[in-house]
């Protein structure tokens, strides 16, 4: 049997809002991370033993320690970038976007799904 929650949690964000809160601070949390690696280095520590301090292969560490001595802290920031070019055209992306934003709770799945010849035939 279920037991049912006495208090209820108050939601003062959006589920949308608390993921992307959490996304920037796991972002914070990997350059943390990286700091931490440079502070053992600074502290004579090898590349090797501060790599398993923080929890990173030997090989992370010495990437992690290049970028810091050619960029120093900006550096070691995440640079997210690239990825698989879309399939979509800027004109396409549009007209999808205005599409989920009239309603509807949609999943990526659905949007896989859709039947993009005769959307933008609608549209």
């Amino acid at each position: 049997m279920v037991k049912t929650e006495q208090i209820q949690i108050k939601r003062h964000l959006t589920v949308q809002d608390l993921s992307k809160r959490i996304k920037h601070l796991e972002k914070d949390t990997t350059v943390l991370k990286r700091l931490y690696f440079i502070k053992h280095r600074y502290n004579d520590k090898s590349v090797e033993v501060a790599s398993d301090f923080v929890g990173v292969s030997k090989n992370t560490g010495y990437i992690w320690q290049e970028r810091w001595n050619e960029g120093g802290y900006d550096g070691i920031i995440p640079k997210f970038a690239g990825g698989r070019p879309s399939k979509l055209t800027a004109s396409q992306k549009e007209k999808l976007k205005k599409i989920l934003e009239d309603g509807g709770n949609w999943t990526t799945k659905d949007v896989q799904l859709l039947n993009f010849q005769e959307i933008w035939c609608r549209i």
